[in-house]
């Protein structure tokens, strides 16, 4: 290329750059300019304008705290509510472990410390039995 061919490049580049820097308005700004004229002047107008975006942006804050309220007051009640689930799980647990427990039975071919320490596992998982019944329990289902 050429020191001409060059130049007539750049050329095209700057009309093209130069296009693309109008400038575009909505028609509502246009409105407000034509109304503002012989009023007010225009940072008149745009104070008004910023006034009036403040105050529905307090407006749209104040829904949103609203709206927190009442989503943290929902949280504050599923937790509560997990809570009594969580609850009734652990004793319906604790039940299921126990039948579990008594059911047990020594299968024909299962050797003695195979069932105990199938027994004392459960055990284990239930947590909270009595020495007593961790004494009985393992002794009464042998084969």
């Amino acid at each position: 290329m050429n020191k001409r061919e060059k130049e007539e490049e750049e050329k095209e580049r700057q009309q093209i750059f130069e296009r693309g820097k109008k400038t575009i308005r909505s028609p509502d700004i246009k409105k407000i300019s034509e109304e503002s004229e012989g009023k007010t002047s225009r940072t008149e107008g745009g104070r008004k304008e910023m006034e009036e975006l403040k105050e529905l942006m307090r407006e749209m804050m104040k829904q949103i705290e609203e709206n927190m309220l009442g989503i943290r007051q929902e949280i504050k009640e599923m937790k509560k509510e997990m809570g009594e689930k969580e609850k009734k799980w652990e004793k319906e647990k604790e039940k299921l472990l126990e039948e579990e427990i008594c059911n047990r039975i020594q299968k024909p071919n299962e050797k003695t410390s195979s069932f105990a320490t199938a027994i004392l596992t459960l055990m284990r998982k239930h947590g909270e039995m009595s020495a007593e019944t961790q004494i009985y329990e393992p002794s009464t289902n042998i084969i």
